[in-house]
């Protein structure tokens, strides 16, 4: 059997399979004319691997739908506490939490150290622009982060 050229550049994968499967049909026509049941044998080997065949493509499209959503569907989750919140606050967070402690440059919310943003930003209830003063240990606070999980903006709830 000649190879074409533009599968065999593709790794050879769907010439190897076609081979795979000329050799399959080629035993069950061995197996035709060896067999004194001709029809009978070579028809129940014939459905006995269509079976398994099937079987073992439903289990693995079964295992790969379970796998991939779980993956996909969580990539851009935000939370959305159920507390009434401001007009001018987010509809949803990155996080959110009890402040353990605050610092210059880092804040653990949670037991989870974050590095804060050079640029962050401060927001009070009362306030769309605040201070980090107003921010201290014990408060319950939501957060916005950056691709390099910088807390870029942060929000004070309770």
């Amino acid at each position: 059997m000649k190879k074409n050229k533009n599968l065999a550049a593709c790794g050879g994968t769907f010439s190897t399979g076609l081979t795979r499967l000329t050799k399959f049909f080629y035993s069950l026509y061995i197996l035709n004319i060896l067999s004194k049941k001709r029809n009978s044998y070579t028809i129940k080997m014939f459905l006995k691997r269509i079976k398994y065949i099937i079987i073992c493509i439903g289990l693995a499209i079964f295992f790969v739908s379970i796998v991939i959503p779980s993956g996909v569907s969580y990539a851009q989750r935000r939370v959305k506490p159920e507390w009434v919140l401001p007009e001018h606050y987010p509809y949803g967070f990155d996080g959110w939490g009890q402040i353990d402690v605050i610092a210059d440059d880092e804040i653990v919310i949670d037991d989870s150290l974050y590095k804060l943003s050079p640029s962050v930003e401060y927001s009070t209830p009362t306030e769309k622009y605040a201070t980090r003063n107003s921010f201290s240990a014990g408060k319950i606070v939501g957060f916005i982060t950056n691709s390099k999980r910088e807390i870029v903006s942060l929000w004070l709830i309770e």
